[in-house]
């Protein structure tokens, strides 16, 4: 956050004695603390008040308890760049040392050749402000895929004043740590940022997601096996101008979420308030992956259990740099951790186009151990190679705890917890008879195809938060099965007038992997009518056309080839124009599912139609 805002002080504010106040022992630096807030204590007439500017609140003419007194820290941005300094510190020893979280690591990681190595750790940092990004004209959408990710720091002159506003920007691009030189060229990008513009964290997040995206998941620099992780600052409330805006909020969680669901990241989020409102600590709380499944700000969807939501922090009345230095340690992960029954939990999260049956509960999952009895060895044509395992039994079957199955229907979730990892690890040991140690844990149930499910060629049965989470962090991710799901396109026609009607043709091309299809390759085969006498919406009534059973090995597209006005149309809970004077028919292509919600939502258009009018031109159609 680079916002103007982060020019103003930051405090500290600390108790006093609990003490009976009066007019005679408040000073100038007294607070009262009210929630999450603090307020300056004056004294008018021999009484007591608390509060700020013009509004005032009486709190007696003698008031006993704990006043606060207030320390300035600095300005916010200057602490920020201190406390993002640590935590690039932090994430270098990571990389370089084994035993990186102590004061003073000696242990530097080797290569099997003895040879001193990295872990690989990379860095980008994104700076955000103003609702425009640089080089792009002013109005380009704040989630678009286009948005650049170049590396610079290029101010925004809408006045003759360098310092009005910032562009929202990628001031680094992903920097490997394990070198000096890196190391201060982050720092240096860091401590060149100033404070001017907006709140634009939806702009901000949106770069944040589009780098994780665009790591590379191949070759030498392949970064699929990495674990993603976000750090979202702010001081103030989401706003293209001054005020909280909800807009700002919820496409500031919705592209959170695809960083979270898609790409399996972690993301904390770190605030500096003058005050705290519920609606901040929503927004907050929904942005990190205290909320894993928030969409908006008005879909939290189930949060993670509460042992697990340690990924916001306030730090408003906190050392900012021991905060970042802590996230750090959590992000780059702490060193060998034990893997007990308390401290984890196993989490699989079925897919948005599948769900758990109707009434499903604990009693209709099957958790099963098998004990491991040789291997690894490689499966013909597979790269990995994989342990054997005896014979399935309940826990009790081969002498272990309970695990205990728990199951939400709500959020999609099947978690057990009890399976002790750290005393069943599976590998070789020479003092066993089999000279193989360990069990693997088994659950099974059942999931059914969900009514609005999209479908596709490859959908994947699972999300990327399916996995083990050990310590509110995820561990270790699950595979995720994919299988063919026949495809469904709703089509809702909004603005017909009495017995009007709207034609749609759907065309499809042949569905290769990895491959996109050329214009020429979609071939019309089904007209669609949507007039008054279509199913309803139950929502807000408008003629509703369900097309389903379509082959799931095909691209599709739809065109309107009847009507010719203006629509809107509905990506990822975000309406879109497509307005006079653009390309008409606007034309939807019908993606392959990919799992995240996203994919369901930008499938389910909506195409409006502005007031209908009418001519009495014989060449001009209605």
């Amino acid at each position: 956050d680079v916002s103007g805002s982060m020019d103003e002080e930051m405090y500290k504010y600390t108790a006093t004695q609990s003490r009976t106040w009066t007019t005679n022992n408040v000073g100038n630096n007294h607070y009262y603390k009210l929630g999450n807030n603090y307020y300056q204590i004056i004294s008018y007439n021999n009484y007591l008040y608390y509060g700020s500017g013009y509004n005032w609140q009486y709190l007696g003419s003698t008031w006993t308890g704990v006043l606060y007194t207030r320390e300035s820290m600095g300005t916010k941005i200057d602490n920020l760049k201190t406390a993002v300094g640590k935590f690039i510190d932090e994430i270098q020893k990571n990389d370089l040392y084994e035993d990186y979280d102590s004061e003073n690591p000696t242990k530097r990681r080797v290569d099997a050749e003895g040879n001193e190595t990295t872990l690989g750790n990379q860095i980008a940092i994104v700076k955000y402000a103003m609702n425009r990004y640089y080089g792009v004209s002013q109005n380009m959408a704040w989630n678009s895929n286009d948005a650049p990710t170049a590396e610079g720091d290029n101010d925004y002159y809408y006045s003759n004043q360098v310092q009005d506003a910032n562009y929202t920007q990628v001031v680094k691009i992903f920097t490997p740590t394990g070198t000096d030189a890196n190391v201060t060229a982050l720092k240096n990008a860091v401590g060149g940022l100033h404070a001017a513009g907006a709140t634009a964290s939806d702009y901000g997040m949106n770069l944040a997601r589009l780098l994780i995206e665009n790591l590379p998941t191949s070759g030498e620099n392949d970064r699929s096996g990495s674990t993603k992780t976000v750090v979202f600052f702010t001081d103030g409330s989401p706003t293209y101008g001054s005020s909280f805006q909800d807009a700002v909020a919820t496409n500031t969680i919705s592209s959170a979420y695809i960083a979270k669901s898609t790409y399996n990241a972690q993301v904390f989020t770190i605030g500096v308030f003058d005050s705290i409102t519920d609606q901040i600590e929503n927004y907050m709380n929904y942005t990190s992956s205290n909320y894993p499944n928030a969409q908006s700000m008005t879909e939290p969807r189930q949060p993670a259990p509460e042992a697990q939501r340690v990924f916001y922090q306030d730090a408003s009345n906190a050392d900012l740099e021991e905060i970042f230095k802590t996230v750090a340690q959590s992000s780059g992960g702490s060193g060998n951790t034990d893997v007990t029954a308390e401290s984890s939990v196993t989490i699989d999260v079925v897919s948005a186009t599948f769900k758990l049956p109707n009434g499903a509960t604990a009693d209709n999952i099957t958790v099963l151990v098998a004990p491991c009895t040789g291997g690894p060895t490689p499966e013909e044509g597979d790269e990995y190679c994989y342990y054997e395992f005896g014979e399935e039994r309940t826990p009790a079957g081969w002498g272990l705890s309970p695990i205990t199955p728990h199951v939400n229907t709500a959020t999609n979730e099947v978690t057990t917890d009890g399976f002790e990892f750290s005393e069943n690890w599976v590998g070789a040991d020479a003092t066993s008879e089999t000279g193989y140690h360990g069990y693997k844990q088994i659950i099974r149930f059942e999931i059914e195809v969900a009514e609005d499910a999209v479908g596709g060629p490859n959908v994947a049965t699972n999300e990327a938060r399916s996995g083990i989470w050990v310590n509110g962090v995820q561990a270790t991710t699950f595979n995720r099965p994919t299988v063919k799901v026949p495809v469904q396109i709703w089509i809702k026609k909004m603005g017909l007038i009495g017995e009007d009607s709207a034609v749609f043709n759907l065309a499809r091309a042949p569905y290769v992997a990895g491959t996109t299809p050329a214009d020429s390759d979609y071939k019309n085969f089904m007209k669609v009518m949507v007039n008054s006498s279509s199913p309803k919406d139950p929502v807000d009534g408008c003629p509703l056309v369900k097309v389903t059973g379509l082959s799931p090995d095909y691209y599709y597209r739809i065109k309107e080839d009847a009507w010719g006005w203006s629509y809107e149309y509905q990506d990822g809970g975000v309406k879109y124009t497509v307005g006079e004077g653009l390309e008409n028919p606007f034309i939807f292509v019908n993606k392959p599912k990919d799992t995240p919600k996203e994919a369901e939502a930008s499938i389910r258009n909506v195409f409006k139609a502005k007031e209908k009018t009418t001519t009495t031109d014989p060449e001009v159609s209605e």
